[in-house]
């Protein structure tokens, strides 16, 4: 792996990358390369630059491969913005696809057919990325909407087991298309891919969720105005019950009821914060409320 630094930007680029770029050229496929690379570079690319427009910031960017990766830290925006972000190499690609299929009614020369493949690579590109699994646009976009629903918390489990079942439908095509004498083995791949992707996510996306509770306090703290959320909680509900439906873009203010069904009391998301610290997460809203009293 190269190395490079620029200001804070960590740009990384994958020696498999350099030993692809020579057996293309023997194996005569330099063009389809560049065709496929190109296209998941400007995809990966107009999340950065859309990124940027939106106030985010890119930590780093590897050449890999098969195009380019770029890690942004995007917890901190709304949930419109982040969205944007998201789209923006789908929507990127399906335009590049607009295009060609114009220019291609009005061309008849020799590059009629190079640009057929182009146009197909980012129609493709555009389709496959909205497919709602992790670690692809379309499986964030889904945690998104998600989240909005039922917290982020439950999002994530929902967005990683929907990826699994899709992963599992994946492997199970690519094993009938070789059963049936096909030898093309990127189901199998797509699907062994996408389910360890999203196996391995679960730790990280975790916490990138707490932390967002922590930026949106920041923001808050800046601002000084900030959208609320309200919810109600029975007092018998544990503090980890009220934390995984939470969700990103709203302070929380939770009201809770007692047995009766009467309001007892309402307290913030900071609080259920720091009762689960001090007290952790199996314990009832109403039970922490008392130890509050108490102190």
């Amino acid at each position: 792996m190269i190395r490079l630094e620029i200001k804070s930007l960590s740009i990384r680029i994958d020696l498999l990358f350099l030993l692809v770029i020579p057996f293309t050229l023997i194996l005569g496929l330099a063009k389809d390369f560049a065709a496929v690379f190109l296209s998941i570079f400007l995809h990966e690319l107009t999340h950065v630059f859309t990124a940027s427009a939106m106030g985010f910031r890119t930590y780093s960017l590897t050449v890999l491969p098969v195009g380019l990766n770029a890690a942004i830290d995007l917890k901190a925006g709304s949930f419109y913005k982040r969205v944007l972000v998201y789209l923006s190499g789908p929507l990127f690609n399906l335009a590049i696809y607009i295009l060609l299929s114009v220019f291609n009614l009005y061309e008849s020369g020799a590059h009629k057919e190079y640009i057929k493949l182009i146009k197909t690579v980012n129609a493709q590109l555009a389709v496959f990325n909205l497919i709602p699994v992790f670690p692809l646009d379309g499986g964030k976009i889904f945690e998104e909407f998600a989240a909005m629903r039922v917290g982020f918390f439950l999002a994530g489990k929902y967005t990683r087991t929907l990826s699994r079942l899709l992963s599992g439908i994946a492997f199970c095509l690519g094993l009938i298309q070789i059963a049936g004498g096909t030898h093309n083995f990127n189901l199998l791949i797509i699907g062994l891919y996408i389910y360890f992707i999203s196996k391995s996510d679960k730790g990280a996306e975790a916490l990138m969720n707490i932390k967002s509770i922590f930026y949106r306090r920041g923001r808050l703290v800046k601002k000084g105005l900030y959208p609320a959320r309200i919810m109600v909680a029975l007092s018998t509900t544990s503090l980890g019950e009220v934390l995984k439906n939470l969700d990103f873009d709203r302070f929380h203010l939770v009201y809770v009821l007692n047995t009766e069904f009467k309001l007892a009391t309402v307290i913030t998301e900071q609080e259920i914060i720091e009762g689960m610290v001090t007290y952790g997460s199996d314990l009832a809203i109403g039970e922490y409320i008392e130890k509050i009293k108490s102190v």
